[in-house]
C-alpha cells in the first residue's frame, strides 16, 4: 500500500488558539474515490490522510486537491509557512520527475511553495523542505474565525521516470506547518530569511539568494526554482553568527558562497567579485539549527550547499559519484523567529 501522511500542526512555538477542522474534501487523479481515508487527532493538531494510489508513471501527471474548513477562536490569524515532503523517485538519464506544492487560504491568492525537480539518473527516497518567510508570509484576515484551506499537489514525469509519495520503507509524509499570531501583533519571522535555491542548467550550477524578487527573476529567465535551501538569520544577533558572502566568478559565470572572511578576501584577490552578503549562518551548531553541507563536484568544479541530509547522502553514495563532502557552510535555523 502506498501511503501519504499529511500533518497540520495548528499551534506555533508560542502557542495558538483552539482549532477544529471540518468538511474535508479531496479530488484528483492522485486520489480517486475510495483510495483516500483520513484521521484527525483528538487535540485538533494533526490531520492524517492515507492514499493508496498516488503514482506518476513515465510521461504522466497525477494531482490531488485537498480542502477543509479551519475554525478557531476570535482574535487570531494564521499563515502556512512550511511544508516537508518525503517520497521516492526513479529517473533514467535524460528523464526527470517534478513535484508541485501549493495552497490557498479562503479566496486569497494561490501560493506555490516550489516546483522540485529530480533529474536522472536518480533512484532514491527524497526529502524536500519549503519555507515561506519575510514579505512572502501571508496571514489570514482579521477578525475572521473561519477559513477554508485548499492544498494542491502534483507529480509529473518527463521521460522514463516514476515518482510516488510512497517511500521504500513506507515512512511517507507531507507536513504543513502553520504560524499563529494575535490580530494586531507583528508577524513572526522578522528575524529570519529564507535562502532560496535555483539551478542554472546552462552553467550546471546552483544560485542562492535571500531576495524573493531576485529568485523569481532568475526562474523567469530559465533557472529551475528549487525552493528554500535553509533558513538564515537576518542580522548578527548572536556571536556565533557569520555572514554568508556571495562571490561571482566573471570567467565562468558561477557563484560561490562562504562564511569564511579570509576565504572571501583570498578569492577577491584572484578576480572573484564580492556581490553581497546573504544573511547569517551559525559557525557552530546551537539548539534549533541544522547543518548546511558543502559538497564539491570533482568533475565540474561546482559546489552544492544543502541542509537536506537525504540529498547529501544520495549525491555522496551513488555509483561513480563525483561529489565529495567538504566542511559545512554553517548551520541554519529550523524554524522561523
Amino acid at each position: 500500500m502506498r501511503l501519504l501522511l499529511v500533518s497540520l500542526f495548528t499551534s506555533w512555538a508560542f502557542g495558538g488558539p483552539a482549532v477544529s477542522l471540518s468538511q474535508l474534501r479531496y479530488s484528483g487523479t492522485g486520489c480517486p474515490a475510495g483510495s483516500t481515508s483520513s484521521l484527525f487527532s483528538p487535540d485538533g493538531e494533526v490531520l492524517t490522510l492515507l492514499f493508496s494510489d498516488y503514482v506518476a508513471s513515465p510521461n504522466e501527471i497525477r494531482s490531488c486537491a485537498i480542502d477543509f474548513e479551519l475554525s478557531y477562536e476570535p482574535g487570531w490569524a494564521f499563515a502556512v509557512y512550511r511544508t516537508d515532503l518525503r517520497g521516492y523517485a526513479t529517473a533514467e538519464s535524460g528523464a526527470s520527475a517534478l513535484q508541485d506544492v501549493g495552497f490557498r487560504i479562503g479566496n486569497g491568492p494561490y501560493h506555490l511553495f516550489a516546483t522540485q525537480t529530480l533529474r536522472g539518473q536518480y533512484d532514491s527516497n527524497y526529502f524536500f523542505r519549503y519555507v515561506v518567510g519575510g514579505s512572502d508570509l501571508s496571514f489570514s484576515s482579521c477578525p475572521s474565525t473561519q477559513q477554508r484551506i485548499k492544498l494542491r499537489t502534483s507529480l509529473r514525469t518527463l521521460g522514463n521516470a516514476v515518482m510516488t509519495v510512497d517511500s521504500i520503507d513506507g515512512s511517507v509524509e507531507q507536513q504543513y506547518r502553520i504560524a499563529w499570531k494575535r490580530c494586531g501583533d507583528a508577524p513572526p519571522g522578522a528575524g529570519t530569511l529564507p535562502l532560496y535555491r535555483a539551478y542554472n542548467p546552462n552553467a550546471d550550477s546552483h544560485f542562492y539568494t535571500t531576495n524573493p524578487y531576485e529568485y523569481r527573476s532568475v526562474v523567469a529567465r530559465g533557472y529551475r526554482g528549487e525552493g528554500v535551501a535553509v533558513l538564515v538569520s537576518r542580522t548578527k544577533s548572536h556571536p556565533s553568527l557569520s555572514a554568508i558572502h556571495r562571490l561571482y566568478n566573471p570567467n565562468n559565470g558561477r557563484h560561490y558562497y562562504t562564511t569564511n572572511s579570509a576565504e572571501k578576501n583570498s578569492l577577491v584577490t584572484l578576480g572573484w567579485r564580492h556581490e553581497k552578503d546573504e544573511g547569517y549562518l551559525y559557525v557552530t551548531q546551537v539548539v534549533g539549527t541544522e547543518v548546511v553541507n558543502r559538497l564539491y563536484n570533482q568533475k565540474t568544479g561546482g559546489h552544492l550547499f544543502t541542509a537536506n541530509e537525504a540529498e547529501a547522502h544520495y549525491l555522496l553514495s551513488y555509483p561513480g559519484t563525483p561529489w565529495k563532502l567538504h566542511s559545512p557552510l554553517g548551520y541554519g535555523l529550523t524554524e522561523i523567529e
